[in-house]
């Protein structure tokens, strides 16, 4: 059974809204002695703020809060935005830096994974979030990388194996995301996830936290690292999710690379040098083992 529900954001074209103009003309019509007047003037104000920010923004978090509409607990807050900022600077990490799961992450990732709040509204509580977007070289794959993050929680909801979690995202990013839903489950914090790009969201329920804590608890990786130097004919490539296939020794293997390999420039079919690290996940709880390549460099094979 899924244990989160994933559900079609409802899909409204503009034209089913009272235009700008209307509004303003509505707002002149009412005579400046009414008593409504100032009211119906902090509505228009607030309805422009929605709406400008409704259009830039990326991601939408829903807090629910037994408060009133619009309050929330500061640490329920800081629960919940702490948690989305390292999950995420990890995933970006993971797919757009060097794939790293131990020390610092570099600052250049963590800067530009920086997430802002543009705005705050009621119901019960939501969180507008932006990417700061500072940096101009990985600002390309900001996308790529809000997808990525997207694709995390549809794998909390599509898999029963959380070790997949570990093998695609990381052991740093499996370990933090552990973390932080322990945090959840301690605060009793639930929450809705909205990626207006997918045009989905996913609702994260005190219950469904805590079932998946105990199955994140219940998992215990670690991870064996083997250099290997292959030469092969280079497949497939994709800068979009930074993955690629390789040919040798009549064997396909497939794996995932930093954006830094891109860069240099790729051609199918052609032979290279490949510099790989081998990735054997396990977990120590079962003994099961899933094994991933990273792809560290790659140069042209001259005869």
């Amino acid at each position: 059974m899924s244990k989160f529900e994933v559900i079609p954001l409802p899909s409204r074209n503009r034209s089913d809204f009272p235009s700008k103009e209307l509004l303003e003309k509505s707002l002149l019509d009412i005579p400046e002695n009414s008593p409504y007047k100032e009211i119906a003037q902090h509505s228009f104000n607030e309805i422009q703020k929605f709406e400008q920010n409704r259009t830039k923004e990326d991601l939408l978090i829903r807090i629910l809060s037994p408060l009133p509409s619009g309050k929330i607990s500061l640490s329920a807050l800081n629960t919940v935005s702490s948690g989305i900022q390292r999950v995420f600077t990890s995933v970006y990490n993971t797919f757009l830096g060097k794939g790293n799961n131990r020390g610092m992450i570099p600052k250049d990732i963590v800067d530009s994974s920086e997430l802002i709040l543009t705005a705050t509204s009621p119901g019960s509580f939501k969180l507008h979030i932006d990417l700061k977007n500072q940096n101009p070289i990985i600002a390309s794959h900001d996308s790529d990388a809000l997808k990525q993050f997207s694709d995390l929680f549809d794998a909390l909801y599509k898999h029963d194996d959380y070790t997949i979690i570990a093998e695609e995202y990381g052991i740093r990013t499996f370990n933090i995301l552990k973390n932080w839903f322990q945090d959840l489950n301690r605060g009793n914090v639930e929450f809705e996830y909205l990626n207006n790009q997918e045009n989905k969201r996913v609702f994260l329920s005190k219950d469904l936290i805590n079932n998946a804590t105990k199955q994140l608890e219940s998992i215990k990786t670690r991870e064996l690292l083997e250099p290997l130097e292959l030469l092969g004919e280079l497949v497939s490539a994709s800068s979009t999710n930074n993955s690629f296939a390789i040919s040798a020794n009549d064997t396909l293997i497939k794996g995932k690379t930093s954006s830094e390999v891109f860069k240099h420039g790729l051609t199918i079919n052609k032979l290279y040098k490949f510099n790989l690290t081998k990735k054997i996940i396990e977990n120590t709880a079962s003994g099961h083992q899933k094994e991933s390549f990273f792809l560290n460099s790659i140069e042209p094979f001259k005869e």
